[in-house]
């Protein structure tokens, strides 16, 4: 399952995402962290959906996106989009958290206080919110997974899969763009000036017919598996600069 380190099959991969999916993905945000059943209402009351009896965090979510990065693109980007503070905004705009800035975790549509912090005898969240940093960090962290960045001694992997039209990821080490018409380029500027090799693995069916590194123009060079390798020099304020079209 992509990043699983191969302990599971392609079809034990396929079955658990379908059952993530049908048992946690419920909700207006992402996945909860359990789904409804005995373990969730073992402590009786009302403190279901809420904190570790299956509330949605967002920080853990992450991992679940570059696991579905792997095996199913689309889920991996709608997961993504689900755990964003925007998306908290539009599914509970009653709620004043959750817009600017966030907590730890959200309750589930299973708790009296859906998209809520959580409000225990033991854990007021609700006392202060916001300014968990992992309501703004996590998302970058996960960006990167859904572009398939992948450093390397000697350079950069790259699997740029989203399913959308065109995007453009901007970081001060690397930027990744697409078009709309299907053209690929970005940048690698590492700290320190040197030779690097990028290997980018396009999607299926997108075919390329020339490559650019540094304003040079030259023929695709691929592996056996379709990837394209591109080669070139950074310096210090100057990237590597390469495109694909």
């Amino acid at each position: 399952m992509g990043d699983s380190g191969g302990v599971t099959s392609e079809e034990q991969s396929r079955e658990l995402v379908t059952q993530i999916d049908k048992l946690l993905r419920r909700g207006p945000l992402g996945a909860a962290q359990m789904s409804d059943g005995p373990d969730m209402r073992s402590g009786g009351g009302n403190s279901f959906g809420t904190l570790e009896r299956g509330a949605i965090w967002p920080s853990l979510n992450q991992t679940l996106v570059w696991a579905l990065a792997g095996l199913d693109k689309e889920m991996a980007w709608d997961e993504w989009k689900r755990n964003t503070l925007a998306r908290h905004a539009d599914a509970y705009p009653n709620l004043w958290y959750g817009v600017w800035s966030g907590n730890d975790s959200y309750n589930s549509t299973l708790n009296r206080n859906p998209g809520g912090a959580a409000d225990e005898q033991y854990f007021a969240g609700t006392d202060f919110p916001v300014l968990n940093v992992h309501a703004h960090a996590c998302f970058l962290y996960s960006a990167a997974k859904l572009l398939g960045i992948e450093f390397t001694e000697a350079g950069v992997k790259l699997r740029p899969a989203l399913p959308v039209g065109a995007y453009r990821f901007d970081s001060p080490l690397l930027g990744l763009v697409k078009t709309a018409a299907g053209r690929y380029e970005g940048w690698y500027a590492p700290s320190r000036a040197g030779s690097w090799t990028l290997e980018i693995a396009l999607p299926e069916g997108e075919a390329v017919s020339h490559a650019e590194v540094n304003g040079v123009r030259s023929a695709v060079r691929r592996l056996g598996d379709g990837t394209v390798v591109l080669a070139g020099k950074s310096a210090e304020g100057a990237p590597l600069r390469w495109a694909l079209g």
